[in-house]
């Protein structure tokens, strides 16, 4: 296995993940652009015939190697992880899909009106998604200080 090493290993854990979270935007962004024709294209992976479809599938599974690469390392540390940081991982995972289908679309099929008299345009639904994030979140925080209280009055 190659091993790959940072020229900017002073680079906070916070730091380097906004910057890999930034070039996967920028990547997403551009490659989701693609049409059916351009992913048929042929190309060559290790020497061996294939297309560009197969190339988007590699980049998608070599994504789900190294997070499972992530939780050997973790579990080998000892590391463990609480529900609420499971659920949590999960509901980002969601987000990244989420995201990654809002940045193929142009400002016009962002702002483009609901099929129906009753639904929401795409920005519609995405503010809400923000608020009711922040809903969720106030919630959470909110039975979690009572929790708290109670089992100290208790």
């Amino acid at each position: 296995m190659a091993t790959t090493t940072s020229a900017t290993s002073a680079t906070s854990a916070i730091e380097s993940i906004q910057e890999l979270t930034r070039e996967r935007e920028r990547i997403v962004r551009e490659l989701a652009q693609l049409s059916d024709a351009d992913c048929r294209s042929p190309t060559q992976w290790n020497g061996i015939p294939r297309n560009v479809n197969f190339l988007l599938r590699a980049f998608s599974l070599h994504e789900l190697d190294h997070l499972q690469h992530l939780h050997k390392l973790l579990a080998a540390r000892g590391r463990g992880f609480s529900e609420a940081q499971i659920l949590l991982s999960k509901a980002q995972a969601l987000r990244g899909e989420l995201e990654a289908l809002l940045l193929s679309l142009s400002d016009a099929e962002f702002d483009a009106p609901g099929a129906g008299p009753d639904d929401w345009s795409i920005r519609q639904l995405v503010e809400h998604l923000g608020k009711v994030d922040a809903q969720y979140a106030t919630n959470v925080r909110m039975a979690v200080e009572q929790g708290s209280a109670a089992a100290t009055a208790g």
